[in-house]
């Protein structure tokens, strides 16, 4: 029998497009070779649970989106968001600190994003970025991740996450009058751009529905 290593990239491909997240980790971690073809299957569908409490120390959504922002060209793989929640037993939780998941430089390139654009809510999303620990938050975090993500279709919440609509409101307002396009690929869909300081915020073209756990759905035309 052939050993994966020696299969043609097509059919290494055709192979992981039917794989769970976790097998496909598992086989990224083998060579380097593997994990850059397995990589864009990898971010395809991002699911992620967060852990009885929708603060900054406990979310991991600032853990993806460093990984978003120092390395743009991840962006393009993510089709589907689903973000659940799920209570931990009282006494579980751990010690809150002052941890900050973001350099300096990091963070201050996460604001100039913000500024940079004609947001309704813009000084309220940069005090939940720059503010202490405890009043940085899940929404403003996960409102930037979906900014950079050109090729999102479905974006699938939680009940408790609704929240989040304004900020998303006020993002997918702003994309709809940006008159500048972004850069295109080979295959047809905006890419972010490298510069931090000069990013652009997805259109959101590819954007089919956004889900909340016992809420209609929002369709997108």
């Amino acid at each position: 029998m052939a050993s994966l290593s020696a299969m043609p990239n097509e059919l290494l491909i055709l192979i992981f497009d039917n794989l769970a997240n976790s097998e496909l980790g598992a086989i990224s971690r083998t060579n380097k070779g593997f994990h850059r073809t397995v990589e864009p299957f990898l971010y395809r569908n991002i699911r992620l649970k967060m852990k009885g409490t929708f603060t900054y120390t406990y979310s991991p959504i600032p853990l993806l989106l460093r990984s978003i922002w120092n390395r743009p060209e991840l962006a393009k793989y993510i089709i589907n968001v689903d973000i659940k929640s799920e209570e931990r037993p009282w006494g579980e939780y751990p010690e809150d600190d002052n941890t900050s998941f973001f350099t300096e430089r990091e963070e201050q390139s996460l604001i100039t994003f913000i500024e940079s654009f004609p947001f309704e809510l813009k000084d309220e999303w940069v005090s939940q970025i720059q503010g202490n620990w405890d009043k940085r938050s899940f929404d403003a975090y996960f409102a930037l991740l979906l900014s950079q993500l050109p090729n999102v279709k479905i974006i699938s919440l939680a009940d408790e996450f609704w929240n989040i609509m304004d900020f998303l409101g006020s993002m997918f307002q702003t994309a709809s009058h940006q008159n500048s396009q972004p850069a295109l690929d080979d295959g047809g869909f905006s890419t972010p751009t490298q510069d931090s300081d000069k990013r652009k915020l997805s259109r959101f073209q590819h954007l089919e529905s956004i889900h909340a756990t016992c809420r209609k759905s929002i369709l997108l035309y």
